[in-house]
């Protein structure tokens, strides 16, 4: 399973899709500060970029090791993003 993730989280569609749902997200913030809110978007991205980590951690690791999910600044940053995003959800 790890390294089925593994090749999946490596694959060059796999970045396009984050970035593109990165893009929809902001594009969603956009709007919220109109007064368009649409809070099911927010939920489903929030979901796929829980996926996003849950994906990254099996394949890579969460931390002990070298090259694990948290040793990248980027992957620090999208961490705490989804915990904050998990956190609203909870609320």
């Amino acid at each position: 399973m790890r390294r089925l993730f593994y090749r999946i989280i490596k694959h060059p569609t796999f970045d396009m899709v984050i970035i593109g749902f990165i893009i929809l997200s902001s594009i969603k913030l956009a709007l919220d500060s109109y007064g368009v809110g649409y809070s099911y978007i927010d939920q489903v991205i929030t979901y796929i970029f829980i996926l996003e980590c849950v994906l990254k951690v099996v394949a890579l690791g969460f931390f002990l090791e070298e090259a694990t999910y948290l040793r990248d600044s980027w992957n620090q940053l999208d961490f705490i993003i989804v915990s904050f995003s998990i956190v609203e959800i909870s609320l």
